[in-house]
């Protein structure tokens, strides 16, 4: 089944998911893409939350392995 634009799932889990997995970040990546690199010893899982932004590779990607946003407000 394919979906296109967003999608509210209502609170209900989505199951039995696999996370966009490669060796380069995507080129286009939009805000709150996951990516799982597979080529990093450990294996990293990570968000895409925008260039320039704190904690964030010069990419803006964010690694979520030991997630620690200093510039978290809560």
């Amino acid at each position: 089944m394919d979906f296109f634009g967003q999608q509210d799932f209502k609170q209900n889990q989505l199951k039995q998911v696999v996370i966009d997995t490669g060796t380069t970040f995507p080129a286009s990546p939009i805000n709150g893409q996951l990516f799982f690199k597979s080529n990093d010893t450990p294996k990293k899982l990570w968000i895409f939350i925008g260039v320039s932004v704190p904690g964030t590779n010069t990419a803006g990607w964010f690694c979520l392995n030991h997630a620690f946003y200093a510039g978290a407000t809560e």
